[in-house]
């Protein structure tokens, strides 16, 4: 990724996981997160994902986030923690109770390319 100054990266990442547990257990999701980092420490800067199901959908927004421990290597972060805010901006189907719902999300990283997600809904 480009750098304007040392330790300065601009890191854009687009992802595709399943949901494993919860009231989403079976959801594909498809994620684009833009993060800004400084050093070993991100901001969040925009992140918008697509969960889907054969019964229902979830469209969500994330604005506020942090990174730590990042360290970025051949376009791949190792090491790090996130924490992040989102609020579902639409949902049908199976999943319609969750539109306007806030939630937390709490991440790691496990290794290269590889991490593990905790979603809990606040309000």
């Amino acid at each position: 990724m480009p750098t304007e100054r040392p330790g300065h990266q601009d890191y854009l990442t687009h992802y595709t996981c399943k949901v494993t547990s919860g009231q989403l257990d079976g959801f594909l999701v498809n994620v684009s997160t833009r993060w800004e980092i400084n050093g070993n420490k991100g901001k969040l800067l925009g992140s918008v994902g697509h969960a889907r199901k054969s019964n229902g959908t979830v469209m969500y927004e994330t604005r506020e986030g942090t990174m730590k421990n990042a360290s970025i290597g051949d376009e791949l972060a190792t090491g790090w923690e996130s924490t992040a805010t989102a609020t579902v901006k639409g949902a049908t189907g199976s999943a319609a109770h969750l539109n306007g719902k806030t939630f937390v999300m709490h991440g790691r990283a496990t290794s290269a390319g590889r991490f593990s997600m905790e979603a809990v809904l606040v309000k």
